[in-house]
C-alpha cells in the first residue's frame, strides 16, 4: 500500500487547518489577537478524536503545510494509520 501523504492523513483523521485571523478576533481570554499571530495557522480536530490538550499543544505555524506536518508528527497520525492497516 502506498504511504498516505500528510494532507491525506489529516483528512482521514478529520484534522482541519485554519488561519487564526480568519477564524478569531479575540483570544480565549477576550483580548484582541496580536497582528503578528493573525497570519499564523492552527490545527483543529473534533473534540472526541484525541485526548484533551493534545491539539492545543500543537504550536501555531507559519504555513498551512507546516501546520499539517506538525499535526501528523505530534499526533502520531502515520503510526495510527499503520496500526489500522495491519
Amino acid at each position: 500500500m502506498t504511504p498516505a501523504s500528510i494532507s491525506e492523513l489529516c483528512q482521514r483523521f478529520r484534522i482541519a487547518i485554519y488561519q487564526v485571523g480568519e477564524v478569531y478576533e479575540t483570544d480565549q481570554d477576550g483580548r484582541p489577537i496580536p497582528d503578528g499571530e493573525k497570519d499564523k495557522w492552527f490545527v483543529s480536530a473534533p473534540a472526541d478524536m484525541f485526548p484533551h490538550g493534545e491539539i492545543e499543544a500543537i504550536p501555531l505555524s507559519n504555513t498551512e503545510a507546516e501546520a499539517e506536518a506538525l499535526a501528523v508528527s505530534r499526533l502520531g497520525l502515520r503510526e495510527l494509520q499503520e496500526a489500522i492497516d495491519r
